[in-house]
């Protein structure tokens, strides 16, 4: 599973909009869209934010989670 798909999964347990993340971190719906549909792949850094700021998750969960992804495209 790449981590576009993640993503939407994520998003979709929290029952968040892409307009919704959106106003929590101005990337545009259409970015996130990219990632999500696998059009482009988002940085380490980018999945940071998204993670920290968009679903609230520590620094350290955050981390766990991108490392968890990125070792699942594989």
């Amino acid at each position: 599973m790449h981590v576009g798909e993640q993503l939407r999964r994520l998003r979709k347990e929290f029952s968040y909009t892409l307009l919704m993340l959106d106003k929590k971190l101005p990337y545009g719906t259409g970015n996130f869209s990219n990632y999500e549909n696998g059009k482009s792949n988002p940085t380490d850094a980018t999945l940071l934010k998204i993670l920290t700021k968009g679903y609230d998750f520590s620094k350290e969960q955050s981390q766990e989670i991108i490392r968890l992804w990125r070792k699942e495209e594989f």
